[in-house]
C-alpha cells in the first residue's frame, strides 16, 4: 500500500537492475565487484576499464525501462519529490544540453514533462541531482549504487519481459525510500 494523497492505493514495486540476482549472498549483498557509478569510468573492474560506452548502454537500458512504463500508463509529467542538487560538473564531455538546460531550470519548476524525462533520469543517474519521480500511477525511487525502484499501480508482464530484454533485472522488492 501507497498513500498517496490521503488514499492508500495498492501497488506493484520492482527492484530494477543491472545486477544479476545470482551473484547475491544470502542476505541479499551483491557479490560481484561491478562499477557503480558514472565517476567510475576509466576504471578497471573484472581486468576491463569501465568505458563511456559501457556505461551509455545501461544508461539507455535503465531510461527505455522507465519509459515503457510511462508509456504504458500514459504518463504526462511526474513531480520530482524530494529535490537534491549535487552538482553539475561543468568539465563533463558526455552531457547533452538538454541535460545542461534542465539542470539549470529544475531548480525553479519541480514538474517534469514527458519531453524532459530522458534528460532528468540521465542527471539523476549520474549523481548530478537526486529526486524522486512520482505521478499517480508511478513512482521511481533511485538509491545508491546503480539501484531503481519502480512503484505501479498496474503490473504489466510485456512491460516487465521488455526490460529484461534490455539486459536488467527485474526482481519484485519494496522500495526503501517509500516511506520517504
Amino acid at each position: 500500500m501507497v498513500l498517496i494523497s490521503g488514499l492508500e492505493i495498492s501497488m506493484y514495486s520492482w527492484r530494477i537492475t543491472k545486477y544479476n540476482p545470482k551473484y547475491r549472498d544470502n542476505r541479499g549483498a551483491y557479490l560481484k565487484d561491478e562499477w557503480i557509478c558514472y565517476s567510475e569510468i576509466g576504471k578497471k573492474f573484472d581486468h576491463k576499464t569501465f568505458t563511456f560506452k559501457d556505461y551509455i548502454a545501461v544508461e539507455n537500458s535503465y531510461v527505455q525501462a522507465i519509459l515503457l512504463f510511462v508509456d504504458d500508463l500514459k504518463i504526462k509529467f511526474f513531480l520530482l519529490n524530494g529535490f537534491e542538487d549535487c552538482g553539475l560538473c561543468i568539465n563533463d564531455p558526455y552531457q547533452t544540453v538538454e541535460m545542461v538546460n534542465l539542470y539549470k531550470q529544475i531548480k525553479k519548476k519541480k514538474w517534469i514533462n514527458k519531453e524532459d524525462l530522458d534528460s532528468c533520469i540521465r542527471l539523476i543517474l549520474r549523481g548530478n541531482i537526486w529526486g524522486k519521480l512520482e505521478s499517480s500511477s508511478m513512482h521511481v525511487h533511485f538509491g545508491y549504487d546503480y539501484y531503481m525502484y519502480v512503484i505501479s499501480i498496474k503490473k504489466n508482464d510485456a512491460v516487465l519481459k521488455s526490460i529484461e530484454k534490455l539486459g536488467l533485472f527485474v526482481e519484485e522488492f519494496r522500495s526503501p525510500y517509500i516511506d520517504d
